[in-house]
């Protein structure tokens, strides 16, 4: 079992103070957060999934997020070998409740979608999960796609075809 999670407790002071006092995401200034990252990083593999919760049967993302997330999925794409990550990609999960019940609670059936799927607008052919023992054995897994494995990556371009550029690795210094 994982620690006591707080997420819906409340708002932190510097959530709150961040909404209040930086630039709004109308002039282009993005806050986000990503809710799930899977990281098995006892395995030899260290395999690592990214994961954005949605409810009410609403795969859709915000403007933000429309921005943000290809590009965290662009970087682990391209730096993941060079990290010693295996990375198994970035996944919305869709929920058809409010997300807000007790534990118990927890809807079925959910939907699976890879990331790329979803910026490119295609709502089509999801991962169907029917109960939680199924979640579970996928998660504890890494096992999103219908193929049962991780979705496989191509380098994709997300609307801009003109500019391909493979990025050096950042030094890390230790």
């Amino acid at each position: 079992m994982t620690r006591q999670e707080l997420t819906y407790s409340r708002p932190t002071n510097f959530s709150l103070w961040i909404r209040e006092k930086c630039r709004s995401s109308s002039t282009g200034f993005v806050n986000n957060n990503i809710d799930h990252i899977f990281f098995d990083y006892k395995e030899v593999d260290r395999r690592l999934a990214l994961i954005e919760e949605k409810h009410n049967n609403s795969p859709f993302l915000a403007d933000g997020e429309k921005h943000f997330f290809p590009l965290i999925n662009k970087f682990f794409e391209f730096f993941g070998k060079e990290i010693n990550i295996k990375y198994q990609g970035f996944y919305i999960f869709v929920f058809p409740d409010d997300g807000m019940g007790e534990i118990e609670t927890l809807s079925f059936p959910m939907r699976i979608y890879p990331l790329t799927q979803i910026i490119n607008d295609d709502f089509s052919s999801p991962l169907f999960v029917n109960t939680e023992n199924e979640l579970i054995e996928r998660i504890n897994n890494f096992r999103f796609t219908k193929k049962g494995g991780a979705e496989t990556h191509q380098s994709q371009d997300f609307g801009n075809t003109a500019r391909q550029t493979r990025l050096s690795a950042p030094k890390i210094d230790s």
